[in-house]
C-alpha cells in the first residue's frame, strides 16, 4: 500500500457547477449580416506570413486557408457562425503540444491562446474556471496566488499546453488511483457549430451524453470556452526515485505501481530502470535547480545523440551514459505542480542533496522527439514491459537503437547549474552526434542511465513533480496486466534493431492511470498502464523512428493497447470500434452538435470516418 507523511487525496463527492452561460453571450448571431460578420473578425485574422502552424514536436506543419486569433469567447462564437454559414471546417488549437497531425488543418485554425485567465476560483467550493486557452503554467500560478492556496490533485509531465486542449486528450498522470486529468472536469462551456453558435454548459447533470463525449472529445464535440476543474488544497509532493535492475523492477512491477501515490517508471535500455514515488508531504521544500545537471543531462546528451544520428552503433553508448545520469536517485521536497512536471531530459540527484528540478523557463528549448504511448489495462503493464524489453532487444541485434527512458506511469533552493548541464545540453550534443555516428548511441544511453540511476528525492509542490518535458513520442494505454509482456517483447525488439544497425533512444516511460468512463479515453474501463517510447532530434535534425513506433505500434496492438489520441497512429473507424464499445455514441454525439461537419479536420475524417486522407500530408520535411 501506498504511504503518505502529509495530507492525503480529495476522495469527497464530486463538487457541483456553480457556472451558468453569461449573458453576453446569449444574443441573436442569425440576425447579423454575413458581410458584418466577416467586417467584425477581419483584424482576427493573422496575416500570410503568420498563417501557419508547426506541432511543439516540429513534425507536423500546415497552411491553414485562413487562421483566426481571438481574443473573446463571443468572437469565437462569431467566427464558428461565419464558418457554418460559408461551409468551411474550422479547427481549434493551443500551443500545438500533441505531436501528432492533431491539430493541424487545410481549413480554418482558431488560435485559442488569447482565450485565457481565470475567471472563478473557490476554496469553499473546491473548483476552478478558466477559459479555454489558459496555459497549465499560468493555472498553477493562479491557483498558488489565491487564499488559501489550490492544486488540480493530479498532472501529466508538461504544463505547457492549455487547459482545454490537456483534457481535449485525455491526458493523463500517474498513480492508479488517479483517473485521466479530463475526469477532474466539473463542467465545460463550449459553442455548437448550429445556426446561431449556440453556447451551452455541460456537466454531469446537464447534457451528461455530450460532457462526456467532450472530456475526451479531440476537438470535434464544440468549441470549448471555459473549462471548471475539481482543486482542493495545494500540496507538496515528496518524490524519491532510486535506480533498479530491469529483471528486479519487472519481476515486481505489480507491487511497485501502487507503492506510492504516484508512481513512474523511466526505463534506460542501454542500463537498467528509474522508479519514482511521490507522496503528498508536509515537510518543508527541497528542490534543486543545477546548470550541471543541465549540461551533462541535456547539452552534453543531445551533442552525443547527434553523433549517434550519422554513427547509430553510437546510439547504446549514449543510452547508457543517459542511464548512468539517471540511476543515482535522488529526493526532491516541493509543490504538487512542480513535482509533476519534469523538464530536463536527466538530473543529476547524486550531485547534491536533492534531484535536479529545471525551471519551467527552459521548456521550449528541451529536446524534439518521436513519442508513442499506449494505455493499457494496469494488469498487464508487467507482461507489456516484458514484452518490450524482447522486443528492443531484437531491434538492437537488426542494429536499431532506442533513445531512453521509457516512462511508466499509473492513471530556499541552491542554484546548482552543473546538473542542468550535464542531463539538458552535453546529453543533447551527445545525441547530436549518435545522429551521424549511430553506434555511439548505445554509450549515449548508458550516460544519461549513469545520471539517472544515483536516484533521490524531491520535495516539491505537486506540479513541478509531475512535469516531464517529453517532445516527439509514441505512447500506448495499455491493460495493467500486460505492461510486463510488453516491454519484454519491447526489449526483444530493441536488440533485433540493434543489429540492424539501429539504435533506440532513451528512456521508455512507464506511468500508470485508474479507470473511467469517458467513452474515447484510451483508460475508459480499465486501469492502465501508459508505455512511451521516445526518439530525440538532437539541435531538431531528424533521426530514424518510423520502423521503432511500428514495431511499438504492433506489439502494444497485441496487447490490447490503445494509443494516446495526441500521438501519431494509423487506426481507422473499424480499430476504433474494436477498442472503444461507445465510439458509436460519441459519433451520434458528434452529429447531433455538428451535422454540417464544421469541426471535423482531417484528423477526424481520417481515424473516425475513413476518408482516404494521407497520414503524412502535414508531415515537415527535414
Amino acid at each position: 500500500m501506498a504511504s503518505t507523511s502529509g495530507p492525503t487525496p480529495n476522495t469527497t463527492a464530486f463538487p457541483v457547477s456553480q457556472s451558468s452561460v453569461p449573458a453576453t453571450l446569449t444574443t441573436d448571431l442569425e440576425k447579423i449580416d454575413t458581410d458584418l460578420l466577416e467586417r467584425n473578425l477581419e483584424a482576427l485574422i493573422e496575416p500570410p506570413a503568420n498563417a501557419f502552424f508547426t506541432n511543439w514536436a516540429r513534425t507536423f506543419e500546415c497552411r491553414p486557408e485562413r487562421v483566426y486569433a481571438p481574443r473573446t469567447p463571443e468572437q469565437c462564437r462569431q467566427i464558428v457562425e461565419l464558418a457554418r454559414r460559408l461551409g468551411k471546417s474550422l479547427h481549434p488549437v493551443g500551443v500545438g503540444h500533441s505531436p501528432s497531425d492533431l491539430g493541424c488543418t487545410n481549413g480554418w485554425l482558431v488560435r485559442m491562446e488569447g482565450v485565457n485567465g481565470a475567471l472563478q476560483i473557490s476554496a469553499k467550493n473546491e473548483t476552478a474556471n478558466f477559459r479555454a486557452g489558459t496555459t497549465l503554467h499560468a493555472v498553477h500560478a493562479a491557483l498558488m496566488k489565491n487564499d488559501p492556496p489550490l492544486a488540480l490533485r493530479n498532472l501529466g509531465s508538461i504544463s505547457d499546453q492549455t487547459i482545454a486542449g490537456l483534457i481535449s486528450t485525455a491526458s493523463h498522470g500517474s498513480g492508479v488511483q488517479y483517473p485521466v486529468v479530463s475526469e477532474d472536469v466539473v463542467s465545460l462551456l463550449l459553442v455548437l457549430p448550429l445556426p446561431g453558435a449556440p453556447v451551452v454548459r455541460v456537466s454531469r447533470s446537464q447534457d451528461p451524453e455530450l460532457f462526456r463525449a467532450s472530456q475526451c472529445g479531440l476537438g470535434a464535440t464544440g468549441l470549448i470556452l471555459e473549462v471548471e476543474m475539481r482543486v482542493e488544497p495545494s500540496y507538496r509532493l515528496k518524490e524519491v526515485k532510486e535506480g533498479r535492475p530491469v529483471d528486479e523492477v519487472l519481476d515486481n512491477l505489480d507491487t511497485i505501481k501502487g507503492s506510492a501515490q504516484h508512481v513512474r517508471v523511466w526505463w534506460y535500455p542501454e542500463g537498467g530502470m528509474v522508479v519514482a514515488r511521490a507522496n503528498r508531504t508536509y515537510e518543508p521544500a527541497q528542490p534543486v535547480k543545477s546548470w550541471w545537471g543541465e549540461f551533462l543531462g541535456f547539452h552534453v546528451t543531445q551533442f552525443l545523440l547527434f553523433v549517434s544520428r550519422y554513427v547509430r552503433s553510437f546510439t547504446p553508448y549514449v543510452g547508457k551514459w543517459a542511464w548512468n545520469l539517471a540511476k543515482a536517485g535522488g529526493t526532491t521536497i516541493d509543490e504538487g505542480y512542480r513535482v509533476f512536471n519534469f523538464d530536463c531530459l536527466v538530473s543529476l540527484p547524486h550531485l547534491s542533496a536533492a534531484s535536479t528540478v529545471l525551471s519551467q523557463a527552459k521548456a521550449d528549448s528541451q529536446f524534439p522527439q518521436y513519442t508513442s504511448e499506449y494505455a493499457l489495462p494496469s494488469s498487464a503493464a508487467v507482461p507489456v514491459l516484458k514484452a518490450l524489453r524482447e522486443y528492443l532487444a531484437d531491434m538492437r541485434r537488426d542494429g536499431l537503437y532506442p533513445h531512453f527512458p521509457v516512462e511508466i506511469r499509473w492513471s530556499g533552493p541552491d542554484d546548482i547549474w552543473w546538473g542542468e548541464f550535464l542531463g539538458f545540453h552535453v546529453t543533447q550534443f551527445f545525441l547530436f552526434v549518435s545522429r551521424y555516428v549511430r553506434c555511439f548511441t548505445p554509450y549515449v544511453g548508458k550516460w544519461a542511465w549513469n545520471l539517472a540511476k544515483a536516484g533521490g528525492t524531491t520535495i516539491d509542490e505537486g506540479y513541478r513533480v509531475f512535469n516531464f518535458d517529453c517532445l516527439y513520442t509514441s505512447e500506448y494505454a495499455l491493460p495493467s496486466s500486460a505492461a510486463v509482456p510488453v516491454l519484454k517483447a519491447l526489449r526483444e525488439y530493441l536488440a533485433d534493431m540493434r543489429r540492424d544497425g539501429l539504435y533506440p533512444h532513451f528512456p521508455v516511460e512507464i506511468r500508470w492511470s485508474g479507470p473511467d468512463d469517458i467513452p474515447m479515453s484510451p483508460s475508459y474501463g480499465r486501469e492502465t498502464c501508459w508505455i512511451g517510447i521516445v526518439q530525440y532530434r538532437p539541435y531538431g535534425l531528424a533521426v530514424p523512428y518510423r520502423k521503432f513506433q511500428a514495431g511499438f505500434a504492433k506489439i502494444c496492438a497485441e496487447h490490447g493497447g490503445r494509443p494516446h489520441w495526441a500521438k501519431e497512429h494509423d487506426l481507422g473507424p473499424k480499430e476504433i470500434e474494436a477498442m472503444y464499445e461507445k465510439s458509436g455514441q460519441w459519433k451520434d454525439v458528434v452529429k447531433r452538435v455538428d451535422p454540417e461537419g464544421v469541426l471535423r479536420n482531417e484528423y477526424i475524417r481520417r481515424h473516425f470516418e475513413g476518408d482516404a486522407i494521407p497520414a503524412r500530408l502535414f508531415k515537415k520535411r527535414q
